[in-house]
């Protein structure tokens, strides 16, 4: 699975997993003060993933981020199977296990706050 992980509208994470994505923003997300977003992914393998760090590679800042760029955020929008990608029940068991489930719901834009469930 690709994944997109941005950063307060200025950095966007392009990167690949195995495990399910919202664990991985969770991981990121324990080392950086900043707030992480996880805007979407795509099915996809490594060497999917590589394609992409070359497309945007004028882009790149460091490693797997890029300065989320007109371009970049054309992409995103454009992939109509880009999507968050994962059930309600992991994000659930995900987020306790790591103490932020009032903070992801309160930041992420992404879960309805009466029904707890991801807008997609």
């Amino acid at each position: 699975m690709i994944y997109f992980i941005t950063q307060q509208d200025k950095y966007v994470k392009i990167g690949y997993t195995k495990a399910k994505p919202l664990k991985r923003l969770v991981s990121l997300q324990i080392g950086n003060p900043f707030k992480l977003t996880l805007w979407g992914c795509i099915p996809g393998e490594k060497d999917a993933e590589a394609r992409l760090h070359q497309a945007f590679d004028i882009s790149r800042v460091r490693g797997e981020w890029y300065a989320l760029t007109p371009d970049i955020v054309k992409y995103m929008h454009e992939v109509e199977s880009l999507r968050v990608c994962i059930t309600d029940a992991e994000y659930e068991y995900i987020a306790q296990q790591h103490g932020l489930l009032d903070r992801l719901r309160l930041t992420s834009g992404c879960v309805d706050s009466e029904t707890h469930k991801w807008i997609i």
